[in-house]
């Protein structure tokens, strides 16, 4: 698996340009978490992780709903749950 990321993906608010190397590395242990997802739940994750995600970050009436009442990307139960398995299992801890 492959995963490369640069300080111009990286989600705002995630880091500041101080600490660039930690925000990437926070964003590649994101993705790891979706791979290790993908992995747990087979062919079961395109439509439970891969079509709820999607939703919740392309559908205007999501954004909306997260901007108005301030909930940040990272706090829907896909994205938490990435982040949890990927700062789990990622080396560079």
């Amino acid at each position: 698996m492959f995963i490369f990321a640069d300080d111009h993906v990286l989600p705002k608010g995630w880091v500041d340009r101080a600490d660039e190397k930690a925000g990437i590395n926070k964003l590649i242990a994101h993705e790891y978490g979706h791979c290790i997802q993908s992995l747990i739940l087979g062919p079961l994750y395109l439509p439970t992780v891969g079509l709820t995600s999607f939703i919740w970050a392309r559908s205007a009436r999501m954004q909306k709903r997260r901007r108005v009442r301030g909930i940040d990307y990272y706090d829907f139960w896909c994205e938490r749950w990435a982040n949890a398995l990927g700062e789990r299992f990622a080396r560079w801890r």
